[in-house]
Order: structure tokens, then sequence, then C-alpha cells
């Protein structure tokens, strides 16, 4: 039974998450983190399959990726869900929860489910088979056959329907687009891909959306200068089309997320090089200045995240010990030149004092430097966590810095047993 509602503040529109996701309230807190990452890898996968993303479904796959973001914070440690289930149980209580919310957000995550799942698909091609065998000529029941083919991982088979489609529709310009996504993600048969753009270009030349597929073309090519000037060379000649705007904002988005990585340690997705940090940063930004939307923010900010930068706690022994040798090395050595200043000495107290002044340099400058890249972003951390490679400079240093900081500790332990030793006899 819920509990009597308390004074805590309710935010509007309030989601029991269990309910949405179909999770048992018993469950451990770690396992519910770790379903809810397996849904949003679902979705991050399909978002990335720019074959499958028209901007409607797009904008599905933003709405339900940004609400299991929103799970996740809640369900962050038993602390974050025990704040949680107490504002439910108010909400319950003071009848608050928003059963309209609820239900459009479940119906949401059960049409992508039934678009994206396996044996859906199978429903889908059957069901268009059924109507194109009754004389249903409508070009998006081949379009739609196309996507569940490929869905199924068979590309050979949705090119074909485009195909199909075309002799129907020999004009039609979202077959031809179609057919070009198709060819382009799923054979990397870019000069077909090509082939349908151009047809595009040859029916409309001034088609958005034969724009905003050979832009889309030339990105995943690799041409982002040439992407970047087709949409801004569109923009300019119509820059009222908010339509091409989130079409190719949406087609952006969409690419960012082929940057993520799947950690298999926690399901989640993430970013694990700078390449790719800065390739996703890139496309996010461009869609940004395209389309502002809370889909689009929410893509820029998770890319954004990524550059986080974190501290590595594994060094932090290493430069306290470094720091502290360099600064007795340094005391030494002008120890040792103010001795041979005041026995007359100055020349050659200068030069026996130059190991010392050196060893001191290297320990400081070590320490600087092991500090600097200790201060690591989050797709650095991804990267090494996931490949055991660290970045170039970063795995140099870290061994100096454990040498030295090794040769200190033990420096300092001989060094204080002598100490001991020589007290004992003296006292003795």
């Amino acid at each position: 039974m819920a509990k009597k509602a308390k004074n805590i503040d309710i935010p509007e529109g309030f989601i029991d998450y269990y309910v949405l996701y179909g999770i048992d309230r018993k469950t451990k807190t770690k396992d519910i983190r770790k379903l809810l990452f397996q849904k949003q890898g679902e979705i991050r996968s399909n978002m990335s399959n720019g074959a499958l993303n028209s901007p409607e479904i797009m904008k599905k796959l933003q709405e339900a990726g940004n609400e299991i973001a929103n799970a996740i914070k809640a369900f962050k440690n038993d602390e974050r869900r025990s704040a949680y289930d107490e504002i439910l149980d108010a909400a319950y209580a003071a009848g608050r929860i928003d059963t309209a919310a609820q239900t459009m957000a479940q119906d949401l995550y059960e049409e992508i489910e039934a678009l994206f799942m396996k044996g859906n698909y199978r429903l889908a091609v059957q069901k268009c088979m059924d109507a194109l065998n009754n004389n249903v000529r409508d070009y998006r029941i081949y379009i739609l056959l196309a996507q569940s083919y490929f869905a199924l991982s068979d590309p050979d088979r949705s090119i074909k329907t485009v195909d199909d489609g075309l002799k129907v529709h020999p004009d039609n310009l979202p077959l031809l687009r179609a057919g070009a996504r198709f060819a382009n993600e799923g054979k990397k048969d870019y000069d077909k891909a090509q082939g349908y753009v151009n047809r595009m270009l040859e029916i409309d030349k001034d088609s958005p959306l034969a724009a905003s597929e050979q832009s889309y073309l030339y990105l995943t090519t690799g041409k982002q200068d040439l992407a970047y000037g087709m949409i801004d060379e569109y923009v300019e000649k119509h820059p009222n089309d908010m339509e091409f705007r989130k079409d190719v904002a949406y087609d952006l988005v969409g690419y960012s997320y082929s940057c993520y990585t799947k950690d298999p340690n926690s399901d989640a997705y993430v970013i694990a090089s700078q390449e790719d940090y800065q390739r996703s940063l890139d496309t996010c930004n461009k869609a940004m200045s395209l389309y502002n939307d809370e889909n689009v923010r929410e893509a820029l900010e998770n890319a954004k995240s990524f550059g986080t930068v974190e501290f590595n706690d594994e060094n932090r022994d290493g430069i306290k010990w470094l720091f502290i040798g360099g600064l007795i090395y340094a005391f030494a050595a002008v120890m040792a030149i103010m001795a041979g200043a005041q026995a007359g000495e100055l020349g050659g107290a200068i030069v026996g004092s130059l190991p010392f002044t050196i060893l001191g340099g290297l320990l400081l400058y070590s320490a600087v430097r092991l500090r600097q890249v200790s201060y690591r972003p989050y797709w650095q951390i991804n990267k090494f966590i996931l490949t055991g490679q660290r970045e170039k400079g970063e795995k140099k240093y870290i061994i100096i810095g454990k040498i030295f900081a090794g040769y200190m500790r033990w420096s300092f332990k001989i060094g204080w047993a002598i100490v001991k030793f020589a007290f004992s006899l003296a006292f003795h």
C-alpha cells in the first residue's frame, strides 16, 4: 500500500519507471541499472542505424532514450533510488501520477519495441506482403517492407524491394532515398547509393530529400567538409525550410551515435577515443546549429559529457613522492653550494651539487608532467578501460612516476632505518 502523502515536492508528469519498464520493485538497484543500460543500448544501436531512421522514427527514439537516461539517473545508486521511491509513494498517495503521460510513454516504448524487435519485423514483412498481394501499391508499403528486411539483416532484399517499388513509382523521391540509404548503410555500396541520389537530383535538383541524402552520403564516406557544404548551400537557398533542417539534424545525431562503443562490463554505450569524441561533438554541434530541440540538445550534452575531466587517483601517491623527492634534492644542492661558498670552494661545490640539481629537477618535472596527464577526460578513461591503451605520453610518465616514487619511498624507509639504528647505538 502506498504511504501517506508527505510534504514532498512532486514534479509535474512524474513517471513510475517500475511500471514503464516492467520492473519488479523487489529487484536490486544494480540489476535495474543493468536492464536500463541494455534498453538504452538497443535504442542507441538503432539510432546509429541510419537505414532505419526516418526523422519521425529518430524523434521517437530520441524521446525514449531521454526517458531511459532519466530513469538511469533515478537508479544511480541505492540512495538515489530511495529518494525516487519516496517521491513515487507520495505521488501515488496524492493522486499525482500523470496517468496520461504514463500511458503515452508506455505506448511509445511499445511502439519502438515493436518496430525494432526481430520477431515484430517478421510480422511486419508478412503484413506488407499481404498488402502487396492484395494490390495495395502505396509506396510506403514498399519502404516499410524494405526496412523490415534490413532489420532482419537482409539488405539485398531491401534494395530489391525498393527497386520493385520504383517499377511502380519510378520518380518517387522517398523510395529513391530509401534505396540510397540501404545501399549506403547495408552494403557499403557507395556507387549504387550515389546512383539513387543522382536520380533524385535529375527529378528535382532542389529537392530537400536529395540534398539531405547527398550530405549524409558524404558524411558516411568521411567527406565531412562536403557534407557540411551541401547542407549550408541548401539552407542558404531555402532559409525557412525547417523540415530540411530537422531532417538533417536528426541524420547528424544518428550519425553521432556511431561514435559510441558498447562497454561489455556495464552494457552502457560510451565514447572511447579522442577521434570519436571530436567527431561526435562536431556532428552534434552542427545539428544544433540547424535545429534546436530537446532531442538534439540531449545528444549534444551526451557528447559533451565524455569530455568531462577526472583526476587519475592511481597517480596521486607517485606525484606526492616525486614532489617531495625533488624538493629534498633541490634543498641538498642549495645546501652543498652554500657550504662550498663558506669554505671558499664555490666552483667545486657547484660542480659537486650538479647531480643533486639534475635529479631534483627531473623529479619535480616528472611530478608536474604526471599531474598534467592525470587529468583525463571520460573518453580517455573509457579507452583505457576497454582497450588497456593509454594516450601518447601518458604511459611513459606513469611508469617514470612509479619508478621514482618507488625509489623515493624506499630511500626514506632505508634512511629512516639507518637513523633509528644510529640512535639505538648512540643511546644504548
